[in-house]
């Protein structure tokens, strides 16, 4: 009776030992999110699409210069520790402050996105043969190409933010840029 208790305690620990070796550590996969990168994004929020350069600078700054639509094509969003400002050509316009969770919508939003926080679990997920790290907690769910680590997709109630061409950049503007992590997607 002992030998079939010692080895269902020894395939058990088995077990568990591999199912947790595939998850990755969230607070790796995410550390790019606050490195200084540049991508590029398509945001649906809410059935409105828009498509925008983004970056983050070395003091996590998070600005967007947007594509699409073209009526606000070349306006750029700075989203900054002072709030938020609306960069066309040479002017600007500080905005101000933006209280978390009190705009629901828009680039202040897109930004709290971008810059994941609090406590995450991760799993991994097979998308179509892609290998994606999914790490999510009770407002978001982060994707990441696992052979990368670069982050694909945001997900936040309605609103979903899909990610190409990310790459880290040096915050010493003359070594240019930094490791190239594309997406691939």
């Amino acid at each position: 009776m002992k030998k079939i208790q010692v080895f269902t305690i020894l395939l058990l620990t088995v077990f568990l030992l591999f199912s947790c070796a595939g998850a990755p550590d969230t607070e790796n996969v995410l550390s790019v999110m606050y490195e200084p990168y540049v991508c590029d994004v398509a945001v649906n929020d809410k059935d409105v699409i828009y498509a925008a350069s983004a970056k983050r600078d070395a003091e996590g700054n998070v600005s967007f210069e947007l594509i699409q639509p073209a009526l606000l094509y070349g306006t750029e969003y700075v989203c900054g520790k002072d709030g938020l400002s609306v960069v066309y050509k040479d002017l600007e316009i500080p905005v101000g402050d933006y209280a978390k969770g009190k705009i629901t919508r828009g680039v202040a939003v897109w930004r709290d996105m971008l810059c994941p926080e609090g406590d995450f679990i991760a799993h991994v997920k097979n998308d179509n043969g892609v290998r994606q790290y999914v790490i999510a907690n009770d407002t978001a769910e982060y994707r990441f190409d696992a052979k990368t680590k670069a982050p694909v997709l945001i997900k936040s109630g309605d609103i979903t933010i899909t990610i190409t061409n990310f790459r880290l950049q040096n915050d010493k503007s003359s070594e240019g840029a930094g490791e190239n992590i594309e997406s691939g997607t």
